[in-house]
C-alpha cells in the first residue's frame, strides 16, 4: 500500500551535507584595549611585543630598576603642589628624594649614585623650570583614545601646560633609565596630544620632551600629518595584532640582542 505512493522511495537517497556557513563574530568591532606601553614595543618590534606580552619573557631585572619612576613621582607632586599654587623650591629636593626613590635591587653603590643623580635632576629642573610651573593646566592626566575597528589606547600624560602666549604644551620626561628612540616620543606624545583634543575639545599646539638626567627638552609643533600617520599605525597595531601577525623584524639590531 505505501508503495503504491509516488511519494514513497524504495531506495534511500544518499545525503548531501549543505556548504558550511563561514563563522563570524556577532559584532565586527569588538573593542581592544592597549596602552601605549604595550605600542611601545609593537613599534619597536611586532616579535618584541609577542614575547612580552603573549609568551610572558621579560628584560633581566637592572640594578637601576625604580629610578626613572622614582623621578616621575617626585615630579608629579612638585608639579600638584604647584597647581596647588606652593611652587616647590631646591630645600624641597631632599624631602622629595627621600619620599620617592624606591630602588628594590640596587646596592648600596648604585644606590648612593642614584640618589645624588635624582638631587641633580630635580634640583636642576626647579632651577631651569621653576618659572613655568605657575602656567600649568593638568598634572598626571589619563586620557582615553577611541579609533576605527574598536581600538582604544590610553596612557597617562606626564604634564599639560600654557605658554606666555596661551599656547598649549604636551610635556613628557624621560630619564636615562627609561629613555626611548625619539620617534616614539614623537609618536608617543602626538597620541597623547589627540587624546586631550577628544578630552577637552582644545587643540595641543606644542609637545616637549624632557631629558631629566642631561638637561634640555626637545620641543616641537604638533604636526599633523604625523598625527594622523601615527593613528593609521596605531589602527593597523590592532588588527594585526587580533590577526596574530607579530613577525621579526628583517634585519638583526640592538633590541635583538638584549
Amino acid at each position: 500500500e505505501l508503495t503504491e505512493s509516488e511519494f514513497v522511495l524504495t531506495k534511500e537517497v544518499k545525503a548531501t551535507s549543505p556548504s558550511k556557513i563561514l563563522p563570524k563574530p556577532r559584532k565586527d568591532d569588538v573593542a581592544q584595549a592597549l596602552t601605549f606601553s604595550e605600542l611601545k614595543y609593537y613599534f619597536e618590534c611586532p616579535y618584541l611585543f609577542k614575547l612580552r606580552f603573549l609568551y610572558g619573557f621579560d628584560t633581566p631585572i637592572s640594578r637601576a630598576l625604580g629610578y626613572g619612576k622614582s623621578l616621575h613621582d617626585a615630579l608629579a607632586e612638585i608639579h600638584a603642589e604647584s597647581l596647588k599654587g606652593r611652587i616647590p623650591t631646591k630645600a624641597d629636593v631632599p624631602r622629595l628624594v627621600e619620599d620617592h626613590l624606591h630602588l628594590p635591587f640596587a646596592n648600596r653603590p648604585v644606590e648612593d649614585n642614584l640618589k645624588r643623580a635624582a638631587h641633580k635632576a630635580l634640583t636642576g629642573y626647579l632651577q631651569s623650570h621653576g618659572p613655568n610651573l605657575s602656567k600649568l593646566e593638568h598634572v598626571e592626566k589619563m586620557i582615553e583614545l577611541k579609533l576605527a575597528e574598536g581600538i582604544v589606547v590610553s596612557g597617562r600624560i606626564d604634564l599639560i601646560r600654557k605658554t606666555d602666549t596661551n599656547e598649549i604644551v604636551i610635556v613628557d620626561f624621560k630619564s636615562d633609565e627609561r629613555a626611548q628612540a625619539e620617534d616614539l616620543s614623537q609618536k608617543q606624545l602626538h597620541i597623547y596630544a589627540v587624546g586631550y583634543e577628544q578630552l577637552s575639545g582644545k587643540r595641543a599646539d606644542l609637545i616637549e620632551v624632557h631629558n631629566l638626567d642631561k638637561g634640555g627638552a626637545k620641543r616641537e609643533v604638533v604636526d599633523e600629518s604625523l598625527m594622523k600617520a601615527t593613528l593609521t599605525g596605531v589602527v593597523e597595531a590592532g588588527r594585526k595584532l587580533r590577526e596574530n601577525k607579530l613577525p621579526r623584524l628583517q634585519t638583526w639590531c640592538d633590541k635583538c640582542a638584549s
